[in-house]
């Protein structure tokens, strides 16, 4: 029931000549959560532990199974919180929430003023629901990863055993193996299955599949689709901002510098932790309700999505123009030979 109300107030949202900021202001469960929680840790109010047992599960492509979370390494939070240690007040979680909702409580009148009379019950029970409904998309995505962390947990368990047991050479190898063959019949020879299965995960990783195709798709080799200065996204948090480029493509957050604008293929939760130290958000992949979307107007963030190939058409220490509400990204300088 997110999308169809997303679309009611859009619509809701062009016709007043209202921008997308109207559905800011909620706090969104990673902002009221992760982000506040590590603020809050940067200002001592709670421990590095405190932050790890609520929010544990997080971590670096935590939508992937193999992946390790902050539960198990929070070395990466630490220099988070140091990051965060260095910014004013003005520009924490709690300011920039409560700057959102005054900037909404001012907007949202306009809006129903702008809406004939007749339509403004509907209008304002429209943008009630949008208050109420818009933020569970963070939730259940939130509720979707814990449980995900129980079978990581037990999967390394298992590997854990099957290495003391001699059959896995690695702990980690127990993901190259499917559930019904670590639950059922185990292969015959499981590290020469585990090592076959590595070596086309790593040939995998260089190819790319078109955005679209029929019958079997045909891989490529990854390559920008345009040279021009000029990178058309969709607009999904307005504001400009302009500022060195970090292109990350692997979430190494300790490689972001407070002030950089952050170029990537995608986010996934674990993002939101350094989103507020950057001055903007470009994603290859997204919508308006996408994850990166969602934070960047709950922390007045200029973002754009969709650029499809914009991470592989800029560059790190690119200096850009990002447009968060026409979806524009224009490359004003390169230090890097193309």
């Amino acid at each position: 029931m997110v999308q169809p109300v997303y679309d009611a107030v859009r619509r809701l949202a062009e016709r007043t000549a209202a921008d997308v900021g109207l559905l800011s202001g909620g706090g969104g469960a990673e902002v009221s959560g992760l982000v506040n929680d590590l603020w809050m840790a940067s200002r001592d109010q709670i421990s590095l532990e405190t932050v790890v047992s609520r929010h544990g599960f997080h971590g670096p492509m935590e939508g992937e199974l193999s992946s390790s979370v902050w539960r198990e390494d929070s070395s990466p939070l630490e220099k988070i919180i140091e990051d965060y240690r260095a910014l004013d007040e003005s520009a924490g979680p709690p300011a920039r929430l409560a700057q959102r909702r005054a900037e909404r409580a001012i907007l949202l009148p306009e809006v129903l003023a702008a809406v004939p009379a007749a339509q403004r019950p509907m209008a304002r029970a429209l943008l009630l629901l949008a208050e109420r409904r818009l933020p569970l998309r963070g939730i259940a995505k939130r509720f979707m990863l814990q449980a995900f962390d129980v079978g990581r947990s037990s999967a390394r368990r298992i590997g854990h055993l099957l290495t003391l047991a001699d059959v896995l050479e690695r702990e980690e190898d127990v993901f190259f193996l499917t559930a019904d063959e670590v639950t059922g019949e185990f292969p015959a020879d499981a590290r020469a299955v585990v090592r076959e299965r590595r070596r086309l995960h790593e040939q995998y990783r260089q190819l790319d599949l078109p955005r679209d195709w029929q019958g079997l798709p045909s891989p490529k080799q990854s390559a920008p689709e345009d040279n021009s200065n000029e990178i058309a996204g969709v607009g999904v948090s307005p504001g400009f901002a302009e500022g060195i480029v970090r292109v990350m493509t692997e979430p190494d957050f300790a490689a972001v510098t407070p002030g950089e604008i952050l170029v990537t293929t995608t986010t996934d939760p674990s993002w939101s932790a350094i989103m507020i130290v950057c001055a903007a958000l470009v994603v290859d992949i997204g919508g308006a309700l996408s994850h990166a979307a969602v934070v960047a107007r709950e922390l007045g963030i200029p973002c754009v999505v969709n650029t499809r190939d914009g991470s592989r058409r800029l560059c790190t220490g690119d200096r850009v123009k990002v447009d968060g509400a026409s979806g524009v990204v224009e490359l004003i300088d390169s230090p890097v030979t193309r």
